[in-house]
């Protein structure tokens, strides 16, 4: 009896985080065969609900945290090294400040957390190949020299700062340099873009310079690829005291999109976060909502790295905090190859088309500056925010429009499948016929160009170019990506037509003309961000131009000249910024508050009011007053489900941390049967 009761007494129980969408952590015990195999941080396979899941362990102790009945035994522990109790801390912060279960933010970073019906394997990965030799580092400019000084200067004393550099300027190789000084220390690096096909561009530049330490983390890859650079990261828990000669790995730099940053990092000596400015970095759905770029600020600050952040045209919240003394500023003016800012037209196509002098969505201002492009053997960028050949259909005879049975939007015409397709939840029907189904008497009229229609157009215009285009409808394919890219890089491709993918960070040495067709649809958004994101959009797309010192062009097509983006568009920077801080201070907008939003969503229009009341009751209860709603969005009901949203400010101090707790716990309590609560922290779009 004693002996059992020795055996009993000695019986220690792991708290463990399981990614799924539950509310508390739960307890196990560890059994004999395990016992000396488990500690904090360790990744382990447990049974809830009769399904098994990986899930990280919090604590050990000797005392069970739950008493209520049966503990059952942790099923086995896998092979991973266990993360650090930094990176613990890092994932339950965000989960604090995102407003979201731990289990959410935990199935996110956890790349073992789909599949784990087998145990994984050990890797070799990390294990040293063929040596390598990567060439030597770009030589900077004495501008750039210059500015990485000032940059090394606030890194060495612990500072996050932002480097403010012209496109064209040549940060990548101020990045380049600042992070082989930190590997040089033995430390590891993490680089951060906003989307996959800039990385793509980026990741051969960095090839050439470290050949055996890059490695390239994104949504695309297989998941055990993502196991293997798991596993990689995670053996820098045991080795990071070691000195660089005597490690086993050597130091990386990791290239990835926002999800990177959820890897289980250590031993970092500088995150860089490049296009600091784009929305890409914020991820919509699902939770965790988080922004990758303060995602980095928040892990850089728990593991003591410096940030460097990078943009030409660096976000509001950026420049809030700069002013606010939260991080540096270094600026960079110049381009590397020489030369100026693009000059910019902006054409009135009211008036050219009261004159006639239009042909399809084109100006021939426009057409006459691409055919001068194509005469000198040079590149042209044409711009359109949407995609597909028609944004909607409508039937001249008796009005009828084609709309998504699930959503309150009109259906997108795609020539290339001749389908009728929804841009928000993916519903597709084929296009029998373009003879209005309703009244029998007319076609439709294709309303609205779309990248495909344009590049249809364009070809009829100038048939000896090389015409591509490159949005989401083309790009699905990984190859055809890259494909395009190269060719376009090469000079092989005359024009390449295409949405937001080909404002972002590329160099294209030919290209001299950039041309933005319908800008007011990207000026119209009802957004209180809208005019910083269509700023922020054209001047990317300007600074794709002329990065040799070529002379180039911008030109801008819109029905609405005289709208005040196109005016700070063409004013001194400085005064730009300024007019937008003084508009958000004015609105009681972000940078200067912060903003949670709430959407509902509900099968039933009933439920859905029903629950909003109860939500704002809930509100008012916790002490939270300044609100904004329930109102519905501007696209209220997606895949039947109605919407609505309340806006949410809080100020920026102390209290709001508090609030958002209590919000957040009396929301988790909260049920209207059929009725969904969605939390988004920082929302960037309303």
């Amino acid at each position: 009896m004693s002996g059992k009761k020795e055996q009993v007494d000695k019986r220690l129980y792991a708290e463990v985080i399981v990614p799924v969408k539950f509310r508390y952590t739960l307890t196990y015990g560890i059994p004999p065969e395990l016992a000396g195999k488990v500690e904090t941080g360790s990744i382990v396979s447990v049974t809830l609900i009769a399904k098994k899941y990986a899930a990280i362990v919090l604590s050990i102790s000797d005392v069970p945290a739950f008493s209520g009945g049966q503990i059952k035994d942790l099923d086995y522990v896998y092979d991973y090294v266990p993360v650090s109790r930094n990176y613990i801390a890092f994932l339950r912060s965000l989960s604090d400040y995102y407003m979201c279960l731990p289990g959410q933010v935990f199935k996110f970073a956890l790349p073992v957390a789909d599949n784990v019906a087998k145990k994984s394997r050990k890797s070799q990965t990390g294990a040293d190949r063929t040596e390598r030799t990567g060439e030597a580092l770009p030589e900077l400019s004495q501008a750039q020299a210059a500015a990485l000084e000032k940059i090394m200067s606030v890194i060495s004393g612990g500072g996050n700062v932002l480097l403010k550099g012209v496109t064209g300027s040549g940060k990548t190789e101020i990045y380049m340099h600042a992070a082989k000084e930190a590997m040089s220390r033995g430390r590891n690096v993490l680089y951060l873009l906003p989307e996959i096909a800039i990385s793509r561009q980026i990741e051969q530049r960095l090839k050439k310079i470290f050949p055996q330490e890059l490695i390239i983390y994104h949504s695309k890859q297989t998941s055990a690829r993502k196991r293997d650079i798991y596993r990689r990261l995670t053996s820098y828990n045991i080795s990071s005291n070691i000195s660089s000669a005597d490690m086993v790995y050597k130091p990386y730099i990791l290239l990835g999109t926002r999800s990177a940053v959820l890897l289980p990092h250590s031993n970092l000596g500088l995150i860089i976060v490049d296009e600091e400015h784009d929305y890409s970095y914020k991820q919509t759905d699902p939770a965790p909502r988080y922004n990758g770029r303060d995602a980095a600020l928040m892990l850089g600050a728990i593991e003591k790295v410096p940030v460097l952040l990078g943009s030409a045209t660096p976000s509001l919240e950026t420049q809030y905090n700069i002013h606010a003394g939260k991080i540096a500023q270094v600026e960079l003016n110049c381009r590397f190859y020489g030369g100026g800012e693009a000059p910019i037209r902006i054409v009135d196509m009211r008036k050219e088309k009261s004159t006639g002098s239009v042909t399809g969505p084109f100006s021939n201002i426009l057409i006459n500056a691409i055919r001068d492009r194509l005469a000198k053997g040079e590149q042209t960028l044409v711009f359109r925010s949407r995609r597909a050949y028609a944004t909607m259909l409508e039937c001249p005879e008796c009005g009828y429009i084609p709309v998504c049975p699930d959503c309150a939007v009109p259906l997108s015409y795609h020539k290339f499948n001749n389908t009728l397709s929804c841009h928000y939840c993916g519903y597709r029907q084929h296009l029998d016929g373009n003879l209005c189904p309703k009244c029998s008497k007319a076609e439709y009229n294709m309303l609205g160009e779309g990248t495909e229609r344009i590049e249809e157009q364009l070809k009829e215009i100038f048939p000896e170019a090389v015409i591509e285009r490159f949005d989401t409808d083309v790009t699905s394919s990984v190859t055809r990506e890259k494909e395009i890219l190269q060719r376009f890089s090469e000079g092989k491709i005359d024009i390449l037509v295409g949405t937001q993918m080909i404002s972002k960070g590329f160099d294209f040495s030919g290209l001299t003309l950039a041309a933005v067709i319908k800008a007011e649809s990207i000026t119209s958004v009802i957004d209180f961000r809208a005019d910083e994101k269509a700023l922020q959009l054209l001047r990317q797309l300007r600074g794709r131009v002329a990065r040799r010192g070529n002379r180039g062009e911008m030109i801008i097509q819109t029905a609405r000249k005289d709208h005040p983006v196109f005016r700070m568009l063409c004013a001194p920077e400085i005064e730009e910024e300024e007019e937008l801080m003084r508009d958000r201070e004015e609105l009681d907008y972000p940078p200067f508050v912060r903003i949670i939003r709430l959407i509902f969503k509900s099968k039933s229009r009933k439920s859905l009011d029903s629950h909003a009341v109860k939500v704002c009751n809930l509100l008012d209860r916790c002490g939270c007053h300044d609100y904004l709603g329930p109102v519905p969005p501007v696209i209220d009901k997606i895949e039947n489900d109605h919407i609505v949203h309340i806006l949410i400010k809080l100020r920026r101090d102390r209290q709001a941390a508090i609030l958002k707790r209590n919000i957040f716990g009396a929301l988790s309590k909260l049920e209207t049967p059929g009725t969904t609560t969605e939390i988004d922290v920082d929302p960037v779009n309303i």
